[in-house]
């Protein structure tokens, strides 16, 4: 019995050298390896995904020239005792993993791999015996294709030199290294650490009665009860005889003055650290007041439209120490001139580290944006045999009729059909050829036998189509395109709840912007119009 060219001796004493003990999941890895070894052409080169980062990736690096080092073995810890060993260029190659039927025939095995007595209770030497007796019959694969991405090697790029540690890192990895721009596992013993920075400057603080002729480090802010908030005295301001008085009534007794902390060295002052990361976070018809009001800068639309976030960076940059940004809800329909994000600094000086991990959180132009809101050509259809005959009056058609025109669409087409596939189908595209370039068929999408309104949609040749939305009411409601027109079907509900989940995504449509299963899922937090 051999392992490449190492006797069973010599890959245990391999095992021991390289783990510190003869893992028994090193030594059955060794078996998996030999089966791929027999199994996969000789001509080959090859690497390997491993799945699990317990044992198995050992026996993969002792066995064969798959390091983690060198990128040809790739853990991916889904915790399950496999591995697929593929061409590397092709991706063409096979999975093996334990075969439970053959499993159950190894009592010694089967209760070390399912752990069903503790360590100190398994018997070790028949546990080793039976790996050797079993060899590569334990095992079960199939053919296994990897995906594209993971056929390319990921080079390392240029380095860059990290402001905070100064030490190497790639420099694709952002402004700071990774190291800095999380929460490391260690702190450094070494009172010289560059990377230590006291988390609040010491500032000299001066009597009001002392502050005259002197200049203010920051906006003195002054509240009246339920009628008034704003700024008194602003940064920069020069005290006179006659504030000192003011300032006692606005709770000043003391001040931070330009002339007693002429340099704060290590650290930004709040509005400068706003105006950066202002600067980072304006995107499209979007922008801001350069001046800052009470250490905050305040972005705006530029236009009547959409509100977007990326709520990934958002969520980042708030994680960042001593600083914040608020916004508008995600999607909010906003006016031209509304504030729809406001961001600061906490302290009055945040540190030069802190500033620099809020910066690297950010990236120029991606984090907000105001969308504007086409005027689509509207076509609504109403379907159901009931309303196509008369035994009930169409309501919905002046229902969606306001929702669309409150947008300023036009509907261009309103056509009925009964309950029937191929009609349903047909009259959709005679509402694109029409002119439509948004149409919105009503009800017919729920479980009902008569329900034929989504399979005509799928019929009339839907692409990209979605079904099914977290909220309620409105829950069966339907996304799609056919060519360049996008198709809403909205269910029964709209005739009686004034507010359904139409309401959320229509003014995305208008804005052209994708939606994805994920965006969907997401509704359901706050979903819920019931009262």
């Amino acid at each position: 019995m051999k392992f490449g060219e190492l006797t069973y001796e010599d890959y245990t004493e391999k095992i021991k050298a390289f783990h510190g003990t003869v893992a028994p999941g090193i030594l059955l890895g060794g078996f998996m390896v030999n089966l791929a070894m027999e199994t996969l052409p000789k001509e080959g080169f090859y690497d390997v995904i491993c799945e699990t980062k317990t044992c198995l990736p050992d026996a993969i690096q002792l066995l064969t020239p798959c390091s983690i080092g060198n990128g040809w073995l790739k853990v991916l810890d889904h915790g399950r005792y496999a591995a697929i060993f593929y061409d590397k260029y092709s991706g063409v190659g096979i999975r093996i993993t334990i075969d439970k039927n053959e499993l159950e025939k190894w009592d010694e095995i089967h209760t070390w791999f399912l752990k069903l007595k503790p360590k100190h209770d398994q018997d070790t030497e028949l546990l080793f015996a039976q790996m050797r007796a079993a060899g590569t019959s334990i095992f079960t694969m199939v053919p296994a294709k990897v995906h594209q991405n993971y056929l390319k090697k990921e080079k390392m790029g240029k380095t860059t030199t990290c402001p905070i540690c100064h030490e190497t890192y790639p420099a694709k990895h952002g402004s700071i290294c990774r190291g800095c721009a999380s929460d490391l596992p260690y702190d450094l013993i070494d009172p010289d650490d560059p990377t230590k920075d006291p988390k609040a400057v010491l500032l000299t603080k001066t009597p009001v009665a002392e502050s005259v002729g002197m200049h203010l480090l920051h906006d003195v802010t002054r509240i009246i009860y339920k009628k008034e908030k704003g700024v008194a005295f602003k940064k920069g301001h020069t005290v006179t005889a006659e504030n000192v008085q003011m300032l006692r009534e606005l709770g000043k007794n003391n001040l931070f003055v330009a002339e007693h902390n002429p340099l704060v060295k290590g650290y930004i002052h709040e509005d400068d650290a706003a105006l950066a990361f202002a600067d980072l976070m304006r995107g499209a018809n979007m922008d801001f007041n350069p001046l800052p009001k009470e250490g905050r800068i305040n972005l705006v639309a530029e236009i009547d439209g959409i509100f977007v976030a990326d709520e990934v960076q958002l969520q980042r940059f708030n994680e960042s120490p001593g600083v914040i940004c608020a916004t508008l809800p995600n999607y909010t329909v906003v006016k031209k001139g509304e504030v729809v994000a406001a961001t600061r600094a906490i302290p009055l000086y945040i540190s030069h580290t802190d500033y620099l991990k809020a910066l690297n959180c950010l990236k120029k132009e991606t984090v907000f944006a105001v969308h504007p809101l086409k005027k689509a050509k509207v076509g609504i259809l109403i379907t159901g045999t009931e309303v196509f005959e008369n035994l009930v009056e169409d309501k919905y058609t002046e229902i969606m009729q306001a929702k669309v025109e409150a947008y300023g669409c036009e509907v261009v087409a309103r056509e009925m059909a009964p309950d029937n596939v191929a009609t349903i189908s047909d009259k959709i595209h005679q509402m694109i050829q029409y002119g439509a370039d948004l149409i919105i068929t009503t009800a017919g999408l729920s479980v009902d036998p008569d329900d034929m309104t989504l399979e005509a949609i799928i019929n009339a040749g839907a692409k990209d189509l979605l079904y099914g939305v977290p909220v309620l009411p409105g829950s069966m409601l339907v996304t799609a395109k056919i060519d360049d027109a996008q198709i809403v079907g909205v269910p029964g509900c709209g005739i009686y709840n004034d507010r359904f989940s139409f309401d959320l995504l229509f003014p995305r449509l208008l804005a052209d912007l994708d939606i994805t299963t994920s965006d969907l899922a997401k509704l359901g937090n706050g979903g819920l119009f019931y009262k």
